[in-house]
């Protein structure tokens, strides 16, 4: 039997006094560490980049970070300022598929007064070759505005009971351009030399 999770941010059993808001106990900075453009069909490639998101931890109190953090969703503006104000082209979240025999690693992590720690991570875009070809939640070439949602991959009770937990991270706005003649590459094939050359 296979569960499926929503990826969602906060998970309804949560007490969202035990969430900590992003103003008093931390800051988020992010850095867009590279782009790849990956084939697709002959009318759309994807825009794959890599991004670090470092918190900062700007109380006096530890704070937890759940250690599956993962980006829940994307908002897509076509400028910083557009961003900023929260006039976004479009939004949007995933889902995952889990074994029924998933097991979760519970862990947390702790980040000290006046420390910080830097979650790599990254996502990707849906990109038009013909800017008159119509796809939902798709972009023309150009450059974009980026914010991420970034939350726990799962909570169990017991995590989500933890003091000074930050159970949501949204990045600030961040530039990603996407050419109008890419240079695509095939990103499975890319993955799988990696992953071979780790072990």
């Amino acid at each position: 039997m296979r569960l499926i999770f929503v990826l969602i941010v906060m998970q309804h059993s949560l007490d969202a006094q035990r969430s900590v808001p992003e103003s008093e106990h931390f800051r988020v900075e992010t850095r867009l560490l590279g782009e790849v453009y990956c084939k697709g069909d002959a009318d759309l490639y994807s825009v794959s980049f890599d991004v670090d998101v470092e918190i900062f931890n700007t109380s006096k109190v530890d704070i937890f970070l759940p250690k599956s953090m993962v980006p829940l969703g994307s908002k897509v503006a076509d400028s910083i300022a557009n961003a900023e104000t929260e006039h976004y082209l479009f939004e949007e979240s995933g889902t995952s598929i889990f074994p029924g025999n998933y097991q979760h690693d519970e862990a947390l992590v702790r980040i000290e007064p006046g420390k910080s720690m830097v979650i790599h991570t990254g996502y990707h875009l849906f990109a038009r070759y013909n800017p008159s070809f119509s796809y939902p939640k798709s972009v023309a070439a150009g450059s974009y505005a980026i914010v991420l949602v970034l939350g726990p991959e799962m909570l169990t009770p017991s995590e989500a009971q933890v003091r000074q937990i930050v159970v949501q991270l949204k990045t600030k706005p961040f530039i990603v351009r996407v050419p109008d003649k890419p240079n695509v590459i095939d990103c499975k094939q890319r993955k799988d030399r990696r992953r071979h050359r780790s072990h």
